[in-house]
């Protein structure tokens, strides 16, 4: 069984929930944007996951963490396919029930907060 990478999970907002098919381009816009996270953590996370309505969407190679004051964004590429069919379409709902966080981190597929 292949070990799953350390991952971050962004819940996206209603505004990309909202594109019918969003491009890979419109949801790296949307996930890359500065969110508030653990700096000691997120230093060391090489893939970021884009969620909606709690099932990963899509799934990004991190290649830089930028510091924005107190929230961090990422620069990054579509993961390539062997990683992406790790996560896309997995339901994360367990991870999200009844939290208000939209950031979760997951090492080795298995949730720390």
């Amino acid at each position: 069984m292949q070990k799953k990478p350390s991952i971050v999970m962004f819940k996206t907002g209603k505004d990309l929930a909202d594109i019918e098919n969003p491009s890979v381009e419109e949801i790296l816009s949307n996930v890359c944007a500065s969110w508030k996270v653990d700096k000691e953590r997120i230093l060391n996370i090489k893939y970021a996951a884009a969620v909606i309505e709690n099932k990963i969407i899509a799934v990004f190679e991190v290649s830089k963490w930028v510091e924005c004051g107190d929230r961090y964004r990422f620069i990054g590429k579509q993961a390539s396919p062997n990683i992406a069919h790790l996560f896309v379409g997995k339901d994360v709902s367990e991870y999200y029930n009844g939290s208000q966080n939209p950031v979760k981190y997951l090492d080795d597929g298995v949730e720390k907060d």
